[in-house]
């Protein structure tokens, strides 16, 4: 027996995938500290069947300095990097970590629930919960019908029968 696959999670995930790989190659090709693009955070998400569990590796970053937003469909994670401080003396030779601002948004084929949502940072790494949302309510919308007196009325739309 075959199972049926959701076509919109597939291209959410190819949506992400190309993203990503955007970010990191305009990162790779060009090496400068102030490139915007090398300011990705690298994640893992797992998914089950009742949520999805992000991994962030955000190391040194201090917590006050991190931020997790969640909607119906979308996590983002904001995190700045504003407590290394410059050298006093000597010349970088290599720099390759990431200053500054960096933000990362995990959009999800699977609504979930903002207010189930949470979040814990240990050893660098921000781990996000993010439940599943039990129901998707659909709401009926009633199909407006011209009369010809110009005037519109709800037509008494049932649902189809499929």
């Amino acid at each position: 027996m075959q199972t049926s696959r959701d076509p919109m999670e597939d291209l959410t995930q190819l949506r992400q995938t190309v993203s990503h790989l955007i970010e990191d190659g305009i990162g790779m090709l060009t090496h400068l500290p102030l490139n915007p693009f090398h300011r990705s955070i690298p994640v893992d998400v797992l998914e089950s069947a009742t949520a999805y569990q992000v991994e962030a590796a955000l190391p040194g970053i201090a917590p006050e300095d991190l931020a997790v937003l969640a909607t119906e469909s979308t996590i983002t994670i904001q995190a700045s990097d504003r407590l290394r401080r410059e050298r006093a003396s000597g010349n970088y030779i290599v720099q390759e970590r990431p200053r500054g601002k960096r933000e990362r948004v995990l959009t999800f084929a699977k609504a979930i629930d903002p207010s189930q949502v949470t979040s814990s940072y240990q050893h660098g790494v921000l781990t996000v919960h993010a439940p599943k949302a039990s129901t998707v309510k659909a709401t009926q919308v009633p199909v407006q019908v011209p009369k010809r007196d110009g005037t519109t009325s709800a037509g008494d739309n049932q649902p189809m029968a499929t």
